[in-house]
């Protein structure tokens, strides 16, 4: 049986004052890595399923290690991210797709500043 071809588009931006705001109060924890000089950026993971209603969106702040390109930090969460989505895709829809099934022309990762 062949698996049902994915979509992904991910970007990382900055994120704005109102969003960083929020990350901080649902987790106040996160202020210790604001106050060793990490940088929040926001990311926003969107899959969807071709030939079905299966879909997946993920968003929120996450944080660049100091010095960390941001490139590598988008890479980093896409990975992460889309891990998380095939195991709710599996779970919850029981569609099964491994990360080596999903060809590179169907991953779009935008870094914007």
């Amino acid at each position: 049986m062949t698996e049902p071809p994915l979509r992904v588009r991910a970007l990382l931006r900055s994120a704005t004052d109102a969003e960083i705001t929020e990350a901080l109060e649902r987790n106040p924890g996160s202020a210790r890595l604001r106050e060793a000089g990490y940088e929040p950026a926001w990311f926003e993971l969107d899959v969807e399923v071709e030939d079905d209603e299966a879909s997946d969106r993920q968003f929120g702040v996450v944080w660049a290690e100091p010095g960390q390109k941001r490139e590598e930090l988008a890479r980093e969460e896409l990975e992460l991210a889309l891990e998380a989505t095939q195991q709710g895709l599996r779970d919850f829809e029981g569609i099964e797709v491994e990360r080596d099934e999903i060809p590179p022309d169907a991953v779009e990762l935008k870094v914007e500043d």
